[in-house]
């Protein structure tokens, strides 16, 4: 799924969902949220609670389990 997509999640629920890519640099795009990190401090905050909050929708869409895979690094939001 891309990250775009996890917008229209909100309200669905899915008996299979697979996030795919999850790794660092996507989930949060860090091209996003370096552009805010030292100019303007609230907006990095907010646009990183952002991140995470669509991470979370899209994740609890599933109704069995959710699968979230990704090559690289993890995003820093998913534990390993």
């Amino acid at each position: 799924m891309h990250v775009g997509t996890m917008h229209r999640f909100k309200g669905l629920e899915y008996q299979k969902l697979a996030i795919v890519g999850a790794r660092d640099g996507v989930i949060p795009r860090t091209d996003i949220l370096e552009r805010y990190r030292t100019t303007d401090p609230r907006r990095y905050a907010r646009e990183e609670l952002r991140a995470r909050s669509l991470l979370f929708v899209a994740a609890t869409r599933a109704r069995d389990a959710p699968r979230i895979g990704w090559y690289g690094m993890p995003g820093p939001y998913l534990p390993v």
